[in-house]
């Protein structure tokens, strides 16, 4: 396809450091210039960016809430011009905690079957492939990011890249990408898919370094992209320059397929009539079995404001490789709401702020002394009366002849604001459904089977995160398994993950041996969520030692 055998690389424009000379980059197909076919990039940008704006600024101030921002403005004013404490008590990160990090405990379960023409073996292989993509660091960052923003604000996002192996090798090599920014990635509002895999286009923002910027694209203008433009069009900032990776799904042309003599299905279109056609199979009036398809993929264009820096890259997959990690969703008929654990439990949480900070400034109030008397009781003793709080002399003089000053003992704590300060703490656990032995704390629960099951209530409330990952996952790993024939096309050694996280090494494509040919057939991938491998070994040891204490004459047999 055009562009595959350019540089993959989301950011990849220079090579052995040194940048590399732009050429004049052809007009899309479909529109007669380079402005048309920007302005309509504008255009479909503005229509998901308008169509998300509510569950983007939403999640934004999800976000803001949990790293503190907690209090109405004009209350916190308020308060602080009394100087009354405006105290931040935020019960909300370990929530997000349990969730986030219940799932790090886990572990994504990626197989690969043989469909069409396929094998055993080769599934195998292209699955180790996936499992090790899938074990890189940077794709753990990836997914563990974007469920981080999915459970805090509604929305994750995470893409895919491919890239050169070196830079002075031909060899590429497929990897999982983080956003920086969840809501940098906008999609196609016609889709439905949680994971955007039926969306025609998609966007994900960056920001550039201008220094880096010059360095990359030398003879571009540092002209900023966004999705609201000023007066002249468009905005720049100071220190960066913002590009964009649009991606589109497009269909261009027609390839032929042909079912050849020994049940196999081949992509002949470049291939001449007389080659392919003696060992195709035929019909019983002789006529052969081949038909024209849409040719169907991913087209990558990376802009700035107004000019075309890079594309088209064509990726040979069946959607885009940006994958949204949505929350919750819910359609009212007019838009689509998203939204993670902390967007319901903001108002318990401003409570609890508001009881715990007026406590607090009863408990300030409380240890001050406060006497009923009269002027002429305490006249020249004014002084030692009022320092009396924080004085350390033992006596306090009044007047001969006048009425002993009488002492006021200080308000207790009003009970029901500890009432109300524990109903906020109440509204949290039953919102988001974690209780008390989600979160470590002693409940009546005693044995380590009812703890568990206490535990596993919260779980299945929180479930919908750990599935809508899976689902993104899943086709993440089906457009990794799409893109293995095209990458992985040569003879090569390579790292693959075997099914007990051990790596080891395979050679691909071996002319020599017809089973690590991955370029050939069909085969299919499907995505669980488990126990990671150290849990379920841990698990597997528990269980056999329940046995042996079962039946303690098994003992000799089994130990090792």
């Amino acid at each position: 396809m055009v562009g595959w055998g350019k540089v993959m690389n989301y950011s990849a424009a220079t090579m052995d450091g040194k940048s590399i000379q732009r050429t004049k980059i052809a007009v899309p197909a479909g529109f007669e210039t380079h402005s048309e076919f920007l302005e309509d990039m504008r255009e479909d940008y503005a229509d998901a960016f308008g169509f998300d704006e509510h569950n983007i600024s939403a999640g934004r101030e999800d976000a803001e809430f949990i790293v503190g921002k907690q209090w109405d403005e004009r209350v916190e004013q308020r308060r602080k011009d009394k100087q009354k404490p405006v105290l931040t008590n935020n019960r909300l990160v370990a929530f997000v905690a349990q969730i986030v990090n219940n799932r790090l405990m886990n572990e994504t379960e990626i197989r690969v079957h043989p469909d069409k023409d396929g094998s055993k073996d080769i599934a195998k292989i292209r699955q180790g492939i996936i499992r090790h993509i899938y074990k890189n660091s940077m794709a753990d960052l990836a997914r563990d990011e974007a469920h981080k923003y999915q459970v805090i604000g509604g929305q994750g996002a995470f893409c895919l890249s491919i890239e050169y192996t070196d830079n002075d090798v031909f060899e590429q090599k497929i990897s999982l990408k983080p956003l920086a920014d969840p809501y940098a990635a906008i999609f196609d509002p016609s889709g439905i898919e949680p994971s955007g895999g039926d969306c025609e286009y998609a966007f994900v923002g960056e920001d550039i370094p201008l220094k880096e910027y010059r360095k990359r694209w030398p003879n571009a203008s540092e002209t900023s992209f966004e999705g609201s433009w000023d007066k002249d069009g468009f905005w720049k900032d100071v220190d960066t320059v913002r590009i964009v990776y649009y991606w589109r799904m497009v269909t261009e042309g027609y390839k032929t397929l042909a079912l050849l003599q020994d049940g196999t299905t081949q992509d002949v279109s470049d291939i001449e009539e007389y080659e392919y056609l003696p060992f195709v199979e035929t019909r019983s009036d002789g006529t052969p079995y081949t038909r024209e398809v849409p040719n169907r993929f991913a087209r990558l264009y990376i802009c700035s404001g107004n000019e075309i820096l890079e594309g088209p890259f064509d990726y040979p997959m069946s959607s885009l490789p940006v994958y949204r990690v949505p929350g919750w969703e819910v359609n009212d008929g007019r838009k689509i709401h998203r939204w993670g654990l902390i967007r319901f439990l903001k108002d318990p949480q401003r409570l609890h702020n508001y009881w715990r900070s007026v406590l607090a400034e009863q408990l300030i109030a409380a240890p001050r002394n406060k006497w009923l008397t009269t002027p002429d009781a305490v006249k020249g003793h004014e002084k030692r009366w009022r320092a009396s709080p924080s004085s350390d002399d033992p006596f306090l003089y009044y007047n001969d002849g006048e009425t002993l000053p009488t002492h006021i003992p200080p308000p207790g704590v009003d009970a029901a604001l500890i009432n109300e300060a524990g109903m906020a703490t109440q509204d949290l656990k039953d919102i988001s459904n974690i209780h008390e032995a989600s979160l470590g704390m002693p409940s009546n629960e005693v044995s380590k089977v009812a703890i568990q099951q206490r535990q596993s209530v919260s779980d299945v409330g929180s479930y919908i995160y750990v599935d809508r990952l899976r689902l993104a996952d899943e086709r993440c790993a089906k457009n990794i398994n799409e893109l293995i024939p095209t990458v992985y096309d040569t003879k090569r050694i390579e790292t693959i993950m075997g099914d007990d996280d051990k790596p080891v090494t395979a050679v691909l494509n071996d002319p020599s041996d017809p089973n690590s040919d991955v370029t050939l057939g069909k085969y299919g991938v499907t995505v669980s969520v488990g126990p990671a491998t150290a849990t379920k070994r841990q698990l597997a040891a528990e269980s056999m030692m329940a046995f042996v204490n079962a039946v303690p004459a098994s003992a000799e047999k089994v130990m090792d």
